[in-house]
């Protein structure tokens, strides 16, 4: 290893050199630095090595020698950091004194660290033989280094232009024209370089990559699955999971395909960079909400929602069992991040597991999410999910329970058609319709009320309650139109009299459109009811005649 000097700091990219005291202060509480400052005066943070954005070493705890990787990250509010360390606190959110005694080392004595970087740099002048022999004694030494060496031979080859850094503008275009709605071994290999080189990638490139699977997934959903909140769309049963919840027969794959073992490799790499970039995500996530930043937790809950959806997309794409093994693996850092992060978190896993044609997993999210739940709005929403699961699995009779409890805690016209569409489906409206009545009725909401007997073709009913002027009163102007196109056929004369009503609301919207309606009803009942009253700017639609009825 080259002579260091601790003043002297190695080559470094701007985030690197912006790591700070200051950074510590706002990440770290102040009994976690004094333990970490102890152990680095004590000179017990050693093996130290920098690459790219992470630091690395070997740390001499009280119960052992430690391995410890910092991320240095992008925050809202400048460098941030994640942690990776053997230690018993692993599992916590924030980082470990470990972590903390890495980062006072950077700061201290930065050119202590040897940097990978820059022998890197070296070794690309060196002969192609030279290179060759020194991967071989080191996967020798290591053979588990032998599955990266598969996924990085995958990859372009060294002299094209993307490789060397020297594609034009034109060629990038070009390429990302060529990779929309494609997952080959080339865009695969682009991502893998692109992860490798910064491995939290910006939100915009992340939605690129969306862009490119979401159609994939889009073209390859089954009809007859479930899709909203609302009403069912099939009926087709469970489908058939392993212990993952992985897709029998994933986008663009007959059954029995498999992937080739270049893409195969490649997606496995993909997964487990994105796997890392997913932890990290969450970790910094839960350290700013706990340190109070909502803003900040925000916006990096949101970054981590987009690499969620990213990984599950990817492992949906995931074919033979050569690859498979890195989709389950993706799919579980899902699942385990959303359990750190909390409800909505559980909430947009959930939603994109279901998206991703894993129905099982996406059910016990949102179960958990409904346990967690505190506010009526969380509670709302993961009854929502539930029932959404439901239906994407064809047992409406299932969602029922959530959409009703739903509707019952904050009625309106969606939920109202949301659970009618679920008991239609089961096959039991007719018997939960009265009960639904008797509650509108109870609640005193006119508008949902008609609306209801509007939907269930009661029209002796609503016609009764209609000749109550105040009841009538209570109804939007849109709604009455929809009942009086309703009883247009039945009673006419009615229907006449509420298209007369509705133009002279102020709220009605064009005139003239009702009063073409009006006269065409009032022409086809062979009366003359005088001419129809005048619009809320005082101005009648002045005999226009748009059509009939």
């Amino acid at each position: 290893m080259d002579s260091v000097r601790p003043g002297v700091r190695p080559t470094a990219s701007a985030l690197m050199a912006a790591v700070d005291e200051a950074m510590l202060q706002r990440l770290v509480p102040e009994p976690v630095r004094i333990r970490a400052l102890d152990l680095f005066l004590l000179g017990r943070v050693e093996s130290r090595l920098v690459s790219g954005t992470r630091l690395l070493g070997e740390v001499r705890g009280s119960r052992g020698v430690y391995r410890t990787v910092v991320h240095v990250l992008r925050g809202p509010e400048g460098p941030d950091a994640a942690a990776q360390c053997e230690c018993p606190r692993r599992a916590r959110a924030g980082l470990c004194k470990h972590a903390v005694a890495l980062l006072y080392a950077w700061i201290h004595e930065p050119g202590t660290f040897a940097s990978l970087d820059d022998r890197l740099r070296r070794l690309e002048e060196r002969p192609r033989g030279q290179l060759l022999e020194l991967i071989r004694r080191l996967v020798e030494e290591e053979p588990a280094l032998l599955a990266t060496l598969d996924a990085a031979g995958a990859g372009p080859h060294a002299d094209t232009p993307d490789a060397a850094g020297g594609a034009g503008e034109g060629e990038r275009e070009g390429e990302a024209e060529r990779d929309e709605g494609s997952t080959d071994a080339p865009s695969l290999a682009r991502w893998v370089l692109q992860l490798e080189r910064q491995p939290d990638p910006e939100p915009e490139e992340v939605r690129r990559w969306l862009a490119t699977l979401a159609p994939r997934r889009a073209e390859a959903r089954s009809p007859g699955r479930g899709g909203g909140d609302g009403a069912p769309t099939g009926a087709a049963g469970p489908p058939a999971e392993g212990p993952a919840g992985a897709d029998p027969n994933p986008v663009g794959a007959s059954p029995g395909a498999g992937d080739g073992g270049e893409a195969a490799g490649l997606r496995s790499a993909l997964s487990l960079l994105l796997q890392g970039a997913l932890w990290r995500q969450a970790g910094l996530a839960v350290a700013a909400r706990a340190r109070g930043e909502a803003a900040a937790a925000r916006w990096l809950e949101q970054r981590w929602q987009d690499l969620a959806r990213t990984a599950v997309l990817l492992g949906r794409a995931h074919r033979g069992p050569a690859s498979a093994a890195g989709a389950e693996r993706g799919l579980a850092s899902v699942v385990l991040t959303a359990q750190a992060l909390g409800v909505p978190a559980l909430l947009a896993a959930s939603r994109f597991l279901l998206e991703g044609g894993h129905e099982g997993m996406a059910l016990g999210l949102a179960r958990c999410a409904l346990e967690r739940a505190r506010t009526p709005a969380e509670v709302a929403d993961a009854r929502a999910r539930l029932a959404q699961v439901w239906l994407a699995r064809g047992q409406p009779e299932r969602a029922l329970p959530y959409l009703a409890a739903n509707f019952t805690a904050q009625p309106d016209a969606e939920r109202l058609a949301a659970v009618e569409a679920a008991a239609r489906a089961a096959g039991q409206w007719d018997q939960l319709a009265p009960e639904v009545a008797q509650h509108l009725e109870a609640l005193g909401d006119a508008p949902l009320l008609a609306e209801f007997l509007r939907r269930q073709g009661a029209w002796d009913e609503l016609a009764a309650r209609l000749d109550d002027p105040a009841w009538r009163g209570a109804l939007p102007t849109r709604l009455l139109l929809a009942i009086a196109d309703g009883l247009r056929r039945r009673d006419p004369a009615r229907a006449a009299a509420l298209y007369r009503e509705a133009m002279a609301r102020p709220d009605a919207g064009d005139p003239r459109a009702i009063a073409a309606r009006w006269e065409a009803l009032a022409h086809r009942l062979g009366r003359d009811d005088g001419p129809p009253p005048a619009g809320p700017d005082g101005r009648g639609p002045g005999g226009h005649r748009d059509g009939g009825a």
